[in-house]
């Protein structure tokens, strides 16, 4: 009897576990925090139904790699000046090999617990973004702990594509690395902590730089020294 009282409390014990061991939080920022900058590229209006949204997260000190690639331009409330957030840029190099190589050194996507899938939503007219819908019980980010301290980048990218997460051809852009602590349940007011409450900047979505093709880059190097050489012939 003891023996079966002592496996039914460790069930107990590992369904709580299960249950609460998530952290709770909201993917949501406020108006003006997504742009759309390539409808026409350069010009930057609030995406409106537009531009998908996703998140990576990580332990808090992982490297971003995403902070080399972007434009300086218009930080919002996060405190640091060498932050990298995607606004006001023409276009931007690709950056899916970037956040394919962060994914393989310590960051995630974001995913909700209970569907199991990578969080991608599309932001409102005003350039904001919640998820789960207003009013709802925030989410549990699947293998995240209650409580803890992670480091966020939210990723957006051109919304027509149909695509669930972005890709190397896509129009995108991220924020800032920023802080983010989850809730302990979903009733914890900390886990309706809006994302740019915690030191999100704006930032835009921008265009792919075009890549010229192996071919054109081979004509071009026999014409520069297809010039030298009659060059050399004239001296």
């Amino acid at each position: 009897m003891k023996k079966q009282i002592a496996i039914l409390s460790m069930l107990v014990a590992t369904a709580g576990f299960s249950a609460f061991g998530q952290g709770w939080m909201t993917l949501s920022a406020a108006n003006s925090r997504v742009w759309d900058e390539f409808t026409t590229a350069g010009t930057g209006v609030r995406a409106a139904d537009d531009v998908n949204v996703a998140f990576l997260w990580a332990a808090t000190g992982t490297g971003d790699q995403l902070t080399s690639v972007g434009s300086q331009f218009g930080l919002g409330q996060g405190a640091a000046v060498d932050q990298v957030a995607t606004n006001g840029v023409a276009s931007l190099p690709s950056a899916w090999g970037t956040i394919t190589s962060m994914l393989s050194s310590g960051w995630s996507w974001g995913k909700d617990q209970n569907a199991g899938n990578a969080i991608a939503i599309a932001s409102g007219v005003t350039g904001s973004f919640i998820y789960p819908t207003s009013g709802a019980a925030p989410l549990e980010l699947l293998g995240s702990t209650a409580g803890a301290s992670y480091e966020i980048i939210a990723i957006a990218w051109d919304a027509a594509s149909g695509a669930t997460v972005p890709s190397s051809s896509l129009a995108m852009g991220w924020s800032n690395p920023f802080v983010y602590i989850t809730g302990t349940s979903s009733g914890d007011s900390v886990a309706a902590t809006q994302f740019s409450q915690t030191g999100m900047n704006q930032f835009g979505v921008a265009p792919v730089q075009a890549v010229p093709e192996p071919t054109t880059l081979a004509f071009g190097a026999l014409g520069g020294l297809s010039l030298l050489l009659m060059r050399r012939k004239k001296s």
